[in-house]
């Protein structure tokens, strides 16, 4: 290119030599840099971009000077160059003006005086390197612009700008028509008064509706200041809902007035719900390590308080209103009972015997006690799928779930109403569920519970899992019911999702992964609840714990011996080994610990029969280690018929002789069942 600083390229064009040298002896003593040609041929074959001016003979042989200039600004690389017409023979107007719309830009006749040619040149000059700084800055402008929209286009962030003061006209990238979800070329503004404007979303702050002028862009551009730090979301028709994040700014001209604002915002929807997760986690986890801190001590009163009104209540001497009394207390003791449970299930904490069930029939045998439980104004309808689904999940936990959502649903529905429970087989859920589980491509029963109820404020629709959250009155619910059935579910491997318009009912569905059916019942039969004559140490460091179940177990025929502590426990493991049938321990105790006793006990005893009781889920206990052999395990509080069936299983499974030799012989012990192998 040109230095500008110079003063300039030009070429003269003329077949007469006489003239040519004239032109260029004055030119280059005013220091131009001057190239010469001899007609209108070479004179094109001489022509390059970084000529400032072209002076052109028009009366020349093989092509004139009209022709040349013709193709010179048919050239795109040369057309910008000024072409200045000189003739000592075309010199009538009628000349000069076909020579100018043949695409010259100026015009002189010979003789010409070297003051006007100089002057003409420079004229003709300035104007070149006022082009070329034009053409400079476009090309810079348009590359600058090129860069802007490759950004535009490349950039995750939804890019908005308003062209205008009033945010009528609104252009945006590809990212915010996606965000939107409008085409590539429908309006973006909210303010235009045109029929087209976007109607199939609202934007939310805080809950609340924005009207057009509250939004970011329109507010920077009606302020004339920045809008910083806005959070956003954008709620659609079909239920679904974006949150962004971002700020919008206003644009000025020169005279310092708004000429329109630009926007730019974030889709952090994942990162919303993982902070909503881990927000709820949080929670949970407290709420588990509170549930895990009572539920010990808890329990431990409640198996004291079940089991001695559950001795009590078999008393035969006792009137109906103390028998009336004592099921209260009973009663009342298992809701405490419950409760704890409620606490550990929603914190994920519970202990679960999940088994292959069939979904339908275990709906099927729930039904009756649904409809019990939801009372004669709310009928509950059944629409089971024609096949067969089968699920992996502890049956007693499954009802309660169904019985959680339909009280959930009765209640929606205080004049009464109709409950709708429906299974399906789908090859792939839906994503989204509340606990993010993927599916990848996994077939899933679905489970599902629909009312016929107002359906749920969407204002707290996000909220009511929450641990405690209730909207009945004081007193009327624990707000764990949903709870609850999260936390089940999220131990079954399970999702669930809500789906809930004002007006419009309510539906909670479940999925839960397929599992191939069951060969043998999994369920053990129920066993029998027979004493027997057999020596039973029983170890535990709560004395009233130690004193129902031991009582419970010399009901039954057994004969007890009491440890108050591991250590104690082990003591008269070492004096009475061979007189020992069995030893139910509890887990958590100090100085030594159930399992921990179970351990040396065994290397006194092999297959010495153990019972572990506790009032904390077998999850949070401590580890089991090297235990190679099998044991039960009961979560207080249970029932004293539950621990003799318990113990007479165990007993009656038990390897028939404790000498060296049978020890030898069951070397190879079956851990599942207990027998030798």
């Amino acid at each position: 290119m040109n230095n500008l600083g110079s003063n300039g390229k030009i070429l003269v064009v003329d077949d007469t030599e006489a003239n040519r040298y004239t032109i260029v002896r004055i030119l280059r003593k005013e220091g131009f840099e001057v190239r010469e040609a001899d007609n209108g041929v070479s004179g094109l074959a001489a022509a390059t971009e970084d000529l400032d001016l072209i002076i052109l003979d028009i009366h020349m042989p093989e092509m004139d000077g009209y022709e040349a200039c013709k193709r010179l600004k048919a050239d795109p690389a040369l057309q910008a160059i000024p072409i200045l017409h000189i003739s000592a023979t075309y010199t009538g107007t009628d000349d000069i003006a076909y020579g100018l719309e043949s695409g010259a830009d100026g015009y002189l006749t010979h003789p010409v005086e070297p003051a006007v040619l100089v002057a003409t040149v420079r004229a003709f000059l300035r104007i070149r390197r006022t082009d070329r700084a034009l053409r400079q800055s476009e090309a810079h402008t348009r590359l600058r612009a090129e860069e802007l929209q490759a950004v535009m286009q490349a950039v995750p962030a939804a890019v908005m700008i308003a062209h205008d003061a009033e945010c009528r006209t609104m252009t945006g990238n590809p990212a915010a028509h996606e965000l939107l979800r409008l085409p590539t070329d429908a309006s973006l503004s909210r303010t235009a008064t045109v029929p087209s404007l976007p109607t199939h979303f609202r934007v939310l702050r805080g809950g609340r509706e924005l009207a057009a002028t509250e939004l970011p862009i329109q507010r920077a551009a009606a302020s004339g200041t920045p809008i910083t730090a806005e959070e956003l979301e954008i709620s659609f028709q079909d239920g679904s809902s974006r949150r962004v994040y971002g700020s919008a700014s206003p644009l000025f001209d020169e005279a310092g007035s708004v000429r329109g604002a630009v926007g730019a915002y974030i889709d952090m929807t994942d990162l919303h719900h993982a902070r909503v997760q881990l927000e709820r986690s949080q929670r949970i986890e407290t709420i588990g390590r509170l549930a895990g801190g009572v539920a010990h001590e808890t329990n431990n009163q409640m198996m004291v308080v079940l089991g001695f009104a559950q001795s009590l209540l078999g008393a035969t001497n006792l009137t109906s209103g103390q028998h009336k009394d004592l099921t209260q207390v009973k009663q009342g003791a298992e809701r405490v009972a419950q409760l704890t449970r409620q606490l550990l299930a929603l914190s994920r904490r519970q202990t679960l015997h999940p088994e292959a069930l069939e979904l339908d029939a275990l709906v099927r045998d729930a039904h009756a006690l649904v409809q019990r439980l939801v009372g004669p104004e709310t009928v509950v309808v059944l629409d089971l799928e024609e096949n067969v689904k089968w699920v992996r999940a502890d049956r007693t936990q499954l009802i309660q779930v169904l019985l959680n959502l339909a009280i959930n649903a009765r209640d929606a529905m205080p004049g009464g109403g109709q409950i709708t429970v429906s299974t399906r087989l789908v090859d792939q859920p839906p994503e989204g569920g509340r606990l993010g589980r993927s599916w990848g491509g996994e077939p899933a029963v679905i489970l599902s519970v629909m009312d016929t109820g107002g359906g749920i404020d969407p204002a707290i629709t996000g909220r009511v899992f929450e641990p405690f959250f209730t909207t009945k009155p004081f007193g009327q619910g624990t707000g764990l019911g949903l709870s609850v059935v999260e936390g089940i579910i999220a131990q079954s491997s399970g999702d669930l999702w809500l789906n809930s318009k004002p007006g419009s009912g309510t539906t909670f569905t479940i999925g839960l992964p397929l599992v191939e059916p069951s060969s043998a019942p999994e369920r053990e039969a129920e066993q029998s609840s027979a004493g027997g004559r057999e020596t039973i140490l029983l170890v535990d460091d709560e004395t009233p714990v130690r004193e129902v179940l031991a009582r419970g177990l010399q009901d039954k025929g057994y004969r007890v011996l009491e440890a108050m502590d591991g250590a104690h426990g082990l003591e008269i493991l070492r004096d009475s080994a061979d007189e020992i049938d069995m030893v139910i321990t509890d887990v958590a105790m100090p100085h030594m610990n159930g399992i921990d006793l179970a351990h040396q006990a065994l290397n006194l005893r092999p297959y010495l029969p153990f019972i572990f009781v506790s009032g904390q889920p077998k999850e949070v206990l401590p580890e089991w280690g090297s235990l190679e052999r099998d044991y039960q395990f009961l979560e207080k509080p249970f029932s004293l018929e539950a621990l003799a069936s318990c113990v007479r299983a165990r007993l009656d499974r038990r390897p028939r002789s404790h000498s060296s030799d049978d020890d030898r012989d069951y070397r190879s012990y079956d851990k599942a069942t207990g027998v030798p192998q």
